[in-house]
């Protein structure tokens, strides 16, 4: 009996050691995966902070919807497509680079100066227009809806960008 005793004291000295060893032991080990999940958001941070630094630098662009639709436009029949893509928001779908290619044709076909006259039908929507986001209305002579615009203010710079024509 004496015998069984020490073998079951020795056991859960053992035992108490191994608990205690691995307690301290596993966080040294780093054992901890990056899970998928972790890694998406950090993705999507470093995305996020992009975007929030290139925004922070934009600065082409009115003061007010209707004037940055004037710089647009103003653009627009001076030939300057770099200049007019500069009044357009930024974000991660390219918009831009969409911008600059579909500029690019209409002034190859010579309909810029004819797009850039469209902008002056432009009336200012006050019904769709909220905080930070103003709409506008293309109607010719006729009474004939030829489309909306789109524009909202970028909060970092305190200048208005063209969002959807």
């Amino acid at each position: 009996m004496f015998k069984n005793k020490k073998i079951l004291v020795l056991s859960l000295i053992v035992l108490v050691v191994l608990i205690v060893g691995i307690y301290f032991l596993i966080p040294r080990l780093n054992l901890k995966k990056e899970s998928p999940l972790t890694e998406q958001y950090q993705k999507v941070k470093e995305i996020t902070q992009n975007l929030e630094s290139q925004m922070k630098a934009d600065v082409e662009g009115g003061k007010t919807p209707e004037e940055t639709l004037k710089l647009f436009a103003d653009a627009l029949k001076n030939g300057n497509i770099d200049l007019a893509v500069k009044y357009t928001k930024i974000d991660t779908k390219n918009s831009r680079s969409n911008w600059y290619q579909i500029l690019s044709a209409a002034k190859t076909n010579g309909k810029l100066l004819e797009f850039a006259n469209l902008l002056s039908l432009a009336v200012y929507d006050e019904k769709a227009s909220y905080d930070g986001v103003a709409w506008f209305k293309l109607v010719d002579q006729n009474g004939t809806h030829l489309g909306d615009i789109s524009l909202e203010l970028n909060k970092y710079t305190g200048v208005w960008k063209i969002s959807e024509m």
